[in-house]
């Protein structure tokens, strides 16, 4: 549906995805499904998703570490910025603690949305 549906309605709109689409928790039912489908969109070079970014202020992905961090390499990490709900030193230590490597946590880390940029 949001591909289908309200993509096609902001084709020339920077659309961020809160929380890699979930409610904040990455063990929630159906998100690892929904972020796949993005995943998948990308991979087809589907031109809906083109001005699509995800941030990456997620809780509970302990249990599910490797099936995260392959989705967010197949999203890859340019489409990716760091946000957080939770007060800043401890939100970046708990985005530390993801088993990325050094430089694809840098890669957020550095990332802007593209509607902060001038």
């Amino acid at each position: 549906m949001f591909l289908d549906q309200l993509l096609p309605l902001a084709k020339d709109t920077t659309v961020q995805i809160a929380h890699l689409a979930s409610a904040g928790a990455f063990d929630d039912a159906g998100v690892e499904a929904a972020l796949t489908v993005f995943a998948d969109a990308l991979a087809a070079r589907d031109r809906r998703i083109k001005r699509v970014y995800f941030d990456v202020s997620i809780a509970r992905w302990e249990s599910k570490a490797d099936a995260l961090v392959r989705l967010l390499r197949r999203i890859g990490m340019k489409r990716l910025v760091y946000a957080s709900d939770s007060p800043p030193s401890k939100a970046l230590l708990d985005f530390r603690r993801l088993p990325l490597t050094e430089r694809e946590m840098r890669q957020i880390e550095l990332n802007v949305a593209p509607y902060l940029k001038k």
